[in-house]
């Protein structure tokens, strides 16, 4: 680290000055550190400690910039044998860790800027650079804060999170188009590596998803799917590799209710998992480059050039003692587990989905739908079915009506003999068997003789039942209230939005 007297004497690039700002937003000074060291990890937290004469005046949520990063003072500690104040400073984006909104719902649709900007409101935070993509995204959540919505926006399109502290803003890049923006040479061009190579993590992986939803409908009969490729290529045979070389792990993420989609999720999580994984770490290398930058290593050792993203640095006034840490194949099992926060207490909830008339219906001779539900069910379930009516009848008359699921009668029918005036008519019942899948539940009524009137409201219709997502009536399917974001090879597997327009990029949840 340096010294104030190396720090006075040296050439100091500006963007190497320390410099402290009132709780104003306003600059006050630059500072002359004892020592600094950063920390700065790839999607995860980055802070700053530096050390300074005890002359100096700081309070705690003042601010630091720092190679064009900006930190906000978390806390500090006096020395006073030592002379010094010793600070712990966090990168600013935590403050978009604390404070919960509420209730965010994008339950029509819209697009990753307009979504992004609207979870940054009153944040003083705005999106910066966001990929061209004119699909829409539906995201709700309730009670979570900025940070875990932005990281939760990024997931379900497919992007990567990099802040641009210095001006508040939130920008997302494609993870497809990572460019090498670096070039490393194995005892070439670099020294001081440490590389690291682990063995395979898993070749064997069985997934669930949603109330334990398998992938066993779209793979065969099979929970699992299986990679022994890396053994393969060693000159192994598949069958002694599956003696030898089985490594199973179960991993379950209840954002998928579809088994295709779960199916693809797995089969990325293998890709990697199967793979031996290598890292290396670099000592004394200033290299340009930052936080999530992808370059690669070209390493003789094993005759190949590998493709490596920083996902850490240790960094001091001096870049030269900088540590780099280099990952190949890094992302793990772990990945999604930010993500199900209190989804174990969640998944198996009831869900109760109401439809109510919303005008005038008057029942005839002739059967007349009333009401109508659409639902998704993401297993196979059982449910309860109610219905209250209060209506008008002309005459003493018998109500039938009955309940269909896609054109076919489920359930108890509903036969009444009312007197003329007016009724209340209510009925409950089970039903065993809600096949997975998007449907719609119908009632369908009639009179025997003269007419039935119900008033706007005077109608209404639940179904309660657990692995459900719905809607009322209409000739969409339900609303999703979470979704994430998959790539859909063919139209035969479109889940259809809002307004009965086909879009390709969901997953309902």
């Amino acid at each position: 680290m340096l010294s104030i007297n190396d720090y006075e004497n040296t050439k100091m690039n500006v963007d190497d000055v320390v410099y402290l700002f009132d709780l104003q937003d306003v600059p006050v000074k630059a500072l002359k550190p004892l020592d600094l060291e950063g920390e700065r990890i790839d999607d995860g937290s980055s802070t700053l400690k530096l050390s300074l004469s005890l002359n100096e005046n700081i309070i705690t949520e003042q601010m630091i910039i720092f190679r064009r990063n900006r930190y906000i003072i978390s806390e500090f500690e006096i020395n006073k044998s030592e002379r010094r104040i010793n600070i712990i400073c966090d990168a600013l984006w935590v403050e978009l860790n604390d404070t919960p909104i509420e209730d965010f719902t994008v339950s029509n649709g819209d697009s990753i800027n307009n979504i992004g900007n609207a979870i940054l409101k009153d944040t003083g935070w705005t999106m910066g650079e966001v990929p061209v993509d004119n699909n829409k995204y539906f995201l709700s959540e309730q009670g979570k804060t900025a940070l875990y919505l932005l990281r939760r926006l990024a997931m379900i399109t497919g992007t990567f999170i990099r802040f641009d502290t210095l001006n508040r803003k939130v920008n997302l890049y494609v993870k497809e188009e990572e460019s090498p923006s670096f070039f490393l040479h194995y005892k070439k061009n670099i020294k001081g590596i440490t590389k690291t190579v682990t063995a395979p993590r898993a070749t064997v992986i069985y997934p669930y998803g949603k109330n334990d939803l398998t992938i066993g409908s779209v793979n065969s009969g099979k929970n699992y799917i299986e990679d022994y490729s890396w053994y393969e290529s060693l000159g192994i045979s598949l069958e002694d590799a599956k003696k030898r070389f089985k490594k199973t792990q179960i991993i379950k993420d209840a954002r998928f209710i579809f088994p295709g989609n779960l199916m693809r999720w797995a089969k990325e999580k293998l890709k990697l998992l199967s793979q031996p994984q290598i890292s290396y770490e670099i000592d004394s290398l200033n290299l340009e480059a930052d936080v999530g930058d992808v370059g690669y290593v070209v390493d003789e050792e094993i005759d190949v050039k590998v493709k490596v993203k920083v996902v850490r640095i240790i960094e001091y006034l001096d870049k030269s003692k900088n540590k780099y840490e280099l990952n190949y194949l890094i992302p793990g099992i772990q990945d999604s587990e930010m993500f199900d926060e209190n989804v174990s207490a969640a998944e198996n909830e009831e869900k109760i989905i109401t439809a109510k008339t919303d005008k005038a219906f008057t029942a005839s001779e002739s059967y007349q739908r009333l009401l109508g539900i659409n639902y998704t069910a993401f297993n196979n379930t059982t449910g309860q079915v109610g219905i209250t009516i209060v209506g008008q009848a002309s005459t003493t008359m018998d109500l039938d009506g009955y309940f269909e699921i896609e054109g076919n009668k489920v359930g108890m029918p509903l036969k009444q003999t009312i007197i003329a005036g007016w009724n209340t008519v209510s009925m409950t019942f089970m039903l065993d068997k809600i096949a997975m899948g998007t449907s719609s539940l119908d009632f369908q009524l009639n009179c025997s003789t003269g007419s039935f009137s119900i008033d706007a409201g005077n109608a209404t219709m639940f179904l309660r039942a657990e692995s459900l997502l719905g809607a009322p009536e209409g000739p969409k399917v339900p609303e999703a209230d979470i979704i994430e974001n998959v790539k859909i090879p063919s139209p035969e597997t479109l889940l259809v939005a809002t307004d009965g327009k086909p879009t390709i990029k969901l997953e309902v949840i």
